[in-house]
């Protein structure tokens, strides 16, 4: 019976670490399954609140909170999971009583260290659950500034295209204020750089999933219609303005293109 439950311990606790882990350190796409529960069962409760609200103001500052409270349940998940591991982990290789397992569990994942272990199968677990704990920090410490640092690089742009375009912008909108500030002739040096800002989000935002669900500072400006105004200036330009404006252009639409249809395959998955 001990054997099964430290077995039952030691795959929460290492399916725990390894979802902790791919969320914060594996590159790419990738599927958590961990992460996906929080996500979608945090939504549902906003979701719930927000259908009830009395205005879209108020609907979008609910909605708003939605992102940074998933992630920050994300390790509080994590660490309660890692408890409850290590204490079965604890009760099983021989602590008297649950409640004394579950504190040598919390005062080894946290370091606090207010209570000794006895024995070297207890000392064993209790230090490595201490470097757990301390892992967990450190990934935390790199992983939520990654997060705002993709996050103020999208809104930068997004909120210069709202300064010269207006709030919420449109292709039609784009072209209109260009030719009438008469930066009609830098259009070709304005695709080159979004169609690096396409790349880079792809880029940023398939790795991190979780940095789609931030909605922008302002309620009339949004990352996702932005780029869709953009694309849609590009497709009018294309197939309106009797100009030929190189190669940038078709680049810029093929990257938008590619971005959108990118993270939404990468949503799915989170």
């Amino acid at each position: 019976m001990q054997i099964i439950v430290f077995l039952l311990g030691l795959g929460i606790t290492l399916s725990t670490l390894f979802s902790a882990i791919k969320q914060t350190v594996l590159p790419g796409r990738k599927k958590v399954r961990l992460s996906r529960v929080v996500f979608r069962n945090t939504f549902r409760l906003f979701r719930l609140v927000a259908v009830r609200a009395l205005s879209d103001e108020v609907r979008d500052r609910i909605l708003a909170l939605y992102a940074p409270i998933s992630i920050m349940l994300l390790p509080l998940t994590w660490i309660i999971l890692l408890m409850i591991g290590f204490t079965t982990m604890f009760w099983a290789v021989g602590v008297s009583s649950l409640g004394t397992a579950l504190s040598l569990s919390g005062a080894s994942l946290t370091t606090e260290g207010f209570l000794a272990p006895k024995g070297v199968a207890e000392t064993t677990l209790y230090i490595l659950a201490g470097v757990i704990g301390l892992g967990i920090v450190g990934l935390l410490i790199t992983f939520l500034p990654t997060v705002y640092a993709i996050y103020s690089q999208r809104e930068e742009e997004v909120t210069r295209i709202a300064y010269r375009f207006g709030a919420p912008p449109s292709g039609v909108r784009v072209l209109e204020q260009s030719y009438r500030l008469g930066l009609a002739q830098e259009l070709d040096q304005f695709w080159r750089s979004w169609e690096a800002w396409f790349t880079d989000m792809a880029e940023t935002h398939i790795s991190n999933t979780e940095v789609i669900f931030y909605r922008s500072s302002q309620p009339s400006t949004s990352w996702i219609t932005t780029a869709g105004a953009i694309l849609d200036a590009c497709a009018l330009f294309s197939s309106t303005v009797d100009r030929h404006d190189g190669p940038w252009l078709y680049l810029c639409f093929q990257a938008g293109c590619h971005m959108l249809a990118e993270i939404a395959s990468g949503d799915r998955a989170c």
